[in-house]
């Protein structure tokens, strides 16, 4: 195979944890524009495309299964369940549950093709390399991503009491 190609969408803003003062604990994530609105961020995810995948990896589920807890453990996360489905006749579908939230997969084996989602609210996750990880295990060759910031609209801050 060739070269890998590698797309991406940024739709996320760099975020400063801020600090109460009454607390060691950290706030949330900074409120943000984001498309006229504002965002307190509660996590990031990001959607995954991968494209010209190596097929009979696709169909493995113990393969598949292996790849996304390795890329949780690699890239700091902390795995606490899964679950995990092979499909007749071809493709695997599986979520690995991970204190920061998780990483899911689906497969399509007779398109070459896999979507992933992975979803932190952890600031010690390394979601890039959790993508690079699981992209060069199922030998992608094309890829594209979408990067979300996912959290509470403005006046939502307070468990829905606006004031």
């Amino acid at each position: 195979m060739g070269a890998s190609v590698h797309r991406s969408i940024k739709v996320k803003y760099k975020a400063k944890a801020l600090y109460n003062s009454n607390s060691i604990v950290p706030f949330l994530i900074e409120a943000k524009l984001l498309g006229g609105l504002i965002l307190k961020s509660l996590g990031t995810q990001i959607l995954l495309d991968l494209e010209n995948c190596n097929s009979d990896i696709l169909d493995d589920m113990e393969f598949i299964k292996a790849t996304l807890k390795k890329a949780a453990t690699v890239a700091g996360a902390t795995v606490i369940g899964e679950t995990f489905h092979k499909f007749q006749p071809v493709g695997v579908t599986g979520v690995v549950s991970i204190a920061e939230s998780h990483i899911c997969i689906h497969t399509w084996p007779e398109y070459s093709y896999a979507s992933v989602d992975i979803f932190s609210c952890g600031d010690e996750f390394n979601l890039d390399m959790a993508s690079r990880i699981i992209e060069e295990g199922l030998q992608s060759s094309d890829s594209f991503s979408k990067v979300l910031e996912r959290g509470l609209r403005q006046g939502q801050t307070d468990g829905g009491k606006d004031k």
